[in-house]
């Protein structure tokens, strides 16, 4: 049994200006499960290479989204192997992952979720999957997040349709600024996961890449393979920065840090 109770204190470490959780799988699958459906309403992160270089290009400015969460998971088999490189053991904990065995495992019959992102048939088919799940669904326009009473709309949904989970699929960094929208409304309860195209891997299985390739840290190339007019250019030519990135951090010394608040308005970092 996992203390929930320490989650948003849990020591994380700040890896390449990113704070990613230290627990295993096992601990960050019973930390969800465990949190009560009513609690204030919080989000978690699953931060991979492709956030990772965002976070460096732009200047540190998407950073804080992360350090608002109530727990970052390391999305990445490259970012783990990196760290390892170093002498840090960063957990793997991926979004498609934690959302499998939550539908599979700890979601209850009754139990209400909220989906933020996705098209209808995915939504159709997972309550054909998971009948006894309730699932509320609000899929916003393309572009909302540049228009602030289309986001408004989104968290008013979220509102009216108290959830256990909402889980927020519309790509980063737009699914992380939601959930912090979310978060900063104040009255909303629940768990926020932002989990990118989990939901549709779980729908459509063969979506996903094989079992092996995730092993090698190789998915990525699978999702290149079958998808590469639109994943050509971050897979071959921003993704790659990642080593730049981490070469730049060894040079001066900024590797690690420690993070020991998470989800805090005020987040204090100590370089270790």
């Amino acid at each position: 049994m996992v203390d929930n109770s320490v989650v948003g204190t849990a020591r994380h470490l700040s890896f390449l200006q990113v704070p990613v959780s230290l627990l295993p799988t096992r601990d960050v699958v019973a930390i969800v499960a465990q949190r009560p459906a009513n609690a204030e309403f919080a989000y978690v992160v699953t931060p991979n290479v492709d956030h990772v270089v965002r976070v460096h290009r732009q200047s540190g400015r998407f950073s804080w989204l992360y350090r608002k969460a109530w727990l970052s998971t390391c999305d990445s088999r490259i970012l783990s192997a990196l760290a390892g490189t170093v002498g840090i053991e960063l957990p793997v904990t991926t979004g498609s992952d934690l959302t499998r065995v939550l539908f599979e495992q700890v979601l209850q019959p009754e139990d209400r979720i909220t989906v933020i992102g996705c098209n209808d048939e995915t939504i159709a088919i997972l309550k054909e999957k998971y009948p006894g799940i309730i699932i509320h669904h609000y899929n916003p326009p393309m572009g909302f997040i540049n228009k602030d009473q289309e986001v408004v709309k989104v968290v008013d949904f979220v509102a009216a349709h108290p959830s256990r989970f909402v889980f927020v699929c519309v790509g980063s960094p737009r699914q992380e600024v939601v959930a912090y929208r979310l978060r900063q409304r104040g009255d909303l309860t629940g768990l926020g996961l932002c989990v990118g195209n989990a939901l549709a891997f779980l729908a459509f299985p063969e979506m996903r890449a094989p079992k092996w390739c995730s092993r090698f840290g190789l998915e990525w190339l699978y999702r290149l393979v079958t998808e590469p007019q639109r994943l050509w250019r971050r897979y071959l030519i921003d993704d790659p920065l990642i080593f730049a990135i981490f070469l730049k951090a060894i040079v001066t010394h900024s590797v690690v840090e420690t993070s020991t608040v998470m989800g805090a308005d005020t987040v204090e970092i100590q370089s270790e």
